[in-house]
């Protein structure tokens, strides 16, 4: 069963999706250790996945991100903090045309943003996984 956030041409969200693992940043390995491991004991067990913040992990969902929205396919429900971080990207491109979040030159706090250009990351890739499957 799926649950539409908003119209039908923009991302679904199915209900009841089954979460098996989360990225976290390579950086806070340490806070990767603790939130695997800290957890009510009627929630199932959550695997981090370490996730690099260089133009190498993070290009190519910066990349998608910012071409959904520009389609207008993100729909994340109205969450005004979110907006508000995603207005406040400023995004650092390398000599061979690599993206990625500028944390340093970004207006204001960008955390919720980088989170979802993580977690598209592991949507790319497990849609690939599928199709191959």
């Amino acid at each position: 069963m799926t649950r539409t956030v908003s119209s039908s041409s923009r991302i679904r969200f199915p209900v009841g999706l089954k979460v098996s693992s989360l990225p976290c940043s390579i950086r806070g390995s340490v806070s990767c250790f603790i939130a695997s491991r800290t957890r009510p004991s009627r929630m199932p067990k959550i695997s981090s996945v370490p996730f690099g913040q260089g133009f190498k992990d993070m290009s190519t969902p910066t990349k998608e991100l910012m071409k959904l929205a520009l389609e207008g396919r993100i729909a994340h429900g109205g969450l005004p903090v979110l907006s508000w971080m995603m207005d406040n990207i400023h995004v650092r491109t390398d000599p061979a045309g690599n993206i990625k979040p500028d944390k340093e030159k970004s207006t204001e706090k960008i955390d919720g943003a980088v989170a979802m250009i993580m977690v598209l990351d592991k949507c790319i890739r497990n849609k690939g996984a599928q199709e191959q499957s």
